[in-house]
């Protein structure tokens, strides 16, 4: 898969996206080409500086370029917005001067089923679920000063 992606924040809270991927199908010859367009404003925390987690909702409208597979696999559009809503949080030097990371989101789709861009075969309409994952931990950028 390739991915290009544009994104611009302003004043700590609000985050505007463009995105292109690219899915390679070798094996068939050919590939899915997919434009996302993302807005996502914090609700809540800062995701490095406050106790609890930075908290979010956002959205994302997803378009495919050709349609040919996703109409092959049944799909009913070839379009569709996801709703998220995400918690995440960065703990500094919370394991021996390490920095674990982790986010949750839950989220309403019409865009993409079970990681496929096929936007919803008539099996749903809309689709939830939840990701959740921990980073592996990232070094600490502290150091010391002598005198």
């Amino acid at each position: 898969m390739n991915v290009h992606a544009l994104s611009a924040s302003f004043y700590d809270k609000f985050e505007l996206s463009l995105g292109h991927q690219r899915f390679d199908l070798k094996t068939l010859g050919g590939d899915i080409k997919m434009n996302i367009v993302g807005a996502k404003y914090k609700l809540y925390g800062d995701v490095v500086y406050s106790l609890f987690p930075q908290i979010s909702i956002g959205l994302q409208y997803k378009t495919l370029e050709d349609t040919a597979i996703a109409n092959a696999l049944g799909a009913k559009r070839t379009s569709g917005t996801d709703i998220y809503f995400a918690a995440s949080k960065i703990h500094l030097g919370a394991i021996a001067g390490y920095n674990p990371v982790w986010n949750a989101t839950v989220r309403a789709t019409k865009a993409n089923e079970l990681g496929l861009p096929i936007f919803n075969t008539v099996l749903f309409d809309w689709l939830c679920h939840v990701d959740c994952y921990l980073s592996k931990f990232v070094p600490s950028t502290r150091r010391q000063i002598k005198n």
